[in-house]
């Protein structure tokens, strides 16, 4: 299985960098999630294999090269194709797939696998952290900063650009499926992140003549229950 592992590696690590993916998606954030496997695998039982298979896999429709064939069969199928050749038993492959396939979806639902709910847990986790505000800055270049017509009302607004995007991470500390996983959070690192984003915000609300105040009772709304973990030292 190892030797599938470094062959899925050296296949799919030079597409994992930009012009060939979106910024953001790019090979280091695999690494990323790779590194949070000794802490989630105390949360989901789920084989290292696995997992380190799942987090080279799951954003294969990210990169261009594959986008015409990920049209043609599918996220899953594409996946199967790649799992194919390892000696993962055709169960295991099916789970795998899936779980790429599903893990952008918005909430978690009864019934998802350990291998889906880990993966999701790790794609939010990563974001969560200071490292995620220049991401964020590569993966939405082309889009608008902030909305101009609601600058900092994220509820709003136009939901492809960057300022309700940063909302939305705070609001996934909420999303996360438990204190278990979100205890894995490196506090000051998820509070350096909000403070860049406050910067940002309040950069927005100067250009548009708003109360600065604003910005701090958007993440206040994002947060929610767990505005405690961004709050201003």
């Amino acid at each position: 299985m190892k030797q599938y592992l470094r062959m899925l590696e050296t296949f799919l690590q030079p597409v994992y960098v930009p012009p060939y993916v979106i910024g953001g998606h790019d090979v280091e954030h695999v690494w990323d999630i790779i590194n949070l496997y000794p802490d989630l695998s105390r949360i989901y039982r789920v084989d290292s294999d696995e997992y380190i298979a799942l987090a080279w896999l799951h954003n294969v429709d990210r990169c261009f090269p594959f986008r015409k064939e990920i049209k043609r069969l599918g996220v899953f199928n594409f996946v199967m194709n790649l799992l194919s050749t390892s000696s993962f038993d055709l169960q295991t492959q099916s789970v795998i797939a899936d779980a790429v396939k599903q893990h952008d979806k918005r909430d978690n639902e009864e019934g998802d696998s350990d291998h889906l709910s880990i993966l999701r847990a790790a794609d939010k986790l990563v974001r969560l952290c200071f490292k995620n505000f220049q991401a964020g800055m590569q993966h939405w270049s082309d889009h608008p900063l902030y909305d101009p017509n609601f600058p900092l009302d994220y509820q709003v607004a136009d939901k492809n650009c960057l300022w309700v995007r940063f909302m939305w991470n705070f609001e996934w500390i909420g999303m996360l499926p438990n204190d278990d996983v979100r205890n894995i959070i490196y506090v000051p690192d998820l509070r350096r992140f909000a403070d860049a984003v406050r910067l940002f915000g309040e950069d927005i609300a100067m250009e548009n003549n708003l109360s600065p105040d604003l910005v701090e009772e958007e993440i206040r709304t994002a947060a929610g229950d767990y505005y405690y973990m961004v709050a201003p030292d």
